[in-house]
């Protein structure tokens, strides 16, 4: 799943960064498409709370746990202009 919908992805522009994986955790199922940006191209888009789901569910953290190594290590690692962006849907 994950590299077919990368690569999808990735023929909008060839250089859009995406989150990386580890032994210790995945966020393919996190990822939900691009986002096109004015002037600058499409840059994959992450489900935050998936993100944080992906995080919780790898390691057996809490949640809070989870925010936080979310905040600083992924939110937190500027990797460029081409780097993912993170969806917050409005709360109904």
């Amino acid at each position: 799943m994950s590299n077919e919908r990368k690569a999808a992805l990735a023929e909008r522009d060839p250089q859009m960064l995406f989150l990386g994986d580890s032994a210790d955790h995945t966020f393919d199922a996190a990822l939900i498409g691009s986002v096109e940006i004015p002037c600058k191209g499409h840059v994959a888009c992450y489900d935050y709370e998936k993100c944080v789901g992906c995080l919780m569910a790898a390691n057996g953290w809490s949640r809070e746990e989870a925010l936080e190594w979310m905040e600083f290590n992924v939110v937190g690692g500027y990797v460029g202009e081409k780097g993912p962006v993170f969806f917050h849907p409005i709360e109904e």
